[in-house]
């Protein structure tokens, strides 16, 4: 049994990038609420892209900087120093 090696050629087809980004995209954050749900965690995900004039934010930006209010990490830098 002869194994063919297979040609990769870069897409050329705009069409084709464009539906490819949006299905790696949307199972990001596919991945992104699963992982939320699993763990039961706040999570994120920001994604830039060439078909987007702003970043994409998942879950929403009202939700994410909730979160991200919420979230003080001050107290990693006092944690440092008292070990000093």
């Amino acid at each position: 049994m002869n194994i063919e090696k297979v040609k990769l050629d870069f897409n050329v087809n705009d069409v084709a990038k464009k539906a490819t980004y949006k299905k790696r995209k949307n199972g990001l954050f596919d991945k992104a609420d699963e992982l939320s749900t699993l763990y039961r965690i706040e999570g994120y995900a920001k994604v830039y892209g060439r078909y987007e004039p702003q970043p994409e934010i998942f879950p929403s930006p009202g939700e994410v900087q909730s979160t991200l209010k919420i979230q003080d990490y001050d107290w990693i830098g006092e944690e440092l120093e008292n070990d000093e």
